[in-house]
């Protein structure tokens, strides 16, 4: 969703080629999500977006938009972000800076944008994301923790899944969780 956006979006702000793989998109039930993304005790830093369906002067939580990226990714795509190179070995794990949080969260915020505006065409709805948040941990503390806010009833997630292509493939995973009211509406227009 919002792949030609997101790919000119981070073209400009890394002043590189960006190839942005056609995503796939399915539903998948939420105790899934970990094993789809990757290894479940693994560290990731995802980006999370609360997102809103605006309604006249009405805003209601539809979900949130996660950008996931694992540990090694997020690091190239900081890279990538700063123009920066890090001389490493490949079994040497860097923590991310204030500074790559900081690009990261305003990447997840262009992306999530791009991937709302396409969205909101499809759906007739007018979507609005939230100020972008990360976290850096495991992958399946992080989910727990979103999971937990998010309502009771949760079942099903929209997961779609793409790899941006600079010099070297950056692998991410975007979750749109929606809360269970708004799921179904949504789905229906999008026909997942």
């Amino acid at each position: 969703m919002g792949a030609g956006q997101a790919s000119a979006a981070l073209s400009e702000l890394t002043d590189k080629k960006v190839e942005v793989e056609y995503p796939t998109i399915q539903e998948l039930d939420a105790r899934e999500i970990p094993d789809e993304i990757g290894h479940r005790t693994d560290k990731y830093a995802t980006i999370l977006v609360n997102v809103e369906v605006k309604e006249g002067s009405e805003k209601d939580r539809l979900g949130k938009l996660l950008l996931v990226l694992d540990k090694d990714s997020a690091k190239r795509f900081s890279e990538y972000l700063e123009n920066e190179i890090y001389d490493t070995d490949e079994d040497e794990t860097i923590e991310l800076t204030a500074h790559d949080e900081s690009a990261m969260k305003e990447t997840g915020n262009i992306l999530t944008g791009a991937c709302l505006a396409a969205m909101t065409g499809w759906v007739d709805l007018q979507l609005k994301e939230g100020i972008p948040s990360i976290e850096t941990d495991m992958l399946s503390a992080t989910l727990d923790h979103v999971l937990a806010e998010m309502s009771q009833d949760l079942e099903k997630v929209l997961f779609f899944r793409t790899e941006f292509n600079f010099e070297h493939k950056i692998s991410a995973s975007f979750l749109f969780i929606f809360e269970p009211e708004g799921e179904r509406e949504i789905l229906d227009k999008l026909e997942v």
